[in-house]
């Protein structure tokens, strides 16, 4: 299950989840780019057939992903020719 943030106000500070460590955050739209530009349907679609792995945290609505993570992910499909292959 995905971390959520709970917080009882809204502030445009981004908030950073304390067990996130010193690696900055990527949100889908950074992560899309990184990715080749693919669509949010694309993402979506990788995510709903567990191609793609879960956001690490949640917050306000906002998925994010440490670097880690998708680094892991490139490397674990590196032999399909990319990851929009």
């Amino acid at each position: 299950m995905t971390p959520t943030i709970q917080d009882s106000h809204v502030s445009d500070e981004p908030l950073v989840p304390e067990d996130a460590g010193d690696e900055p955050l990527l949100t889908a739209k950074k992560v899309r780019a990184l990715l080749g530009g693919i669509s949010e349907m694309t993402m979506w679609r990788w995510r709903r057939d567990k191609f793609f792995p879960a956001p690490d945290y949640e917050v306000h609505g906002r998925n994010l992903w440490r670097p880690s993570t998708i680094r892991s992910f490139l490397e674990k499909n590196s032999h399909r020719g990319g990851a929009s292959a």
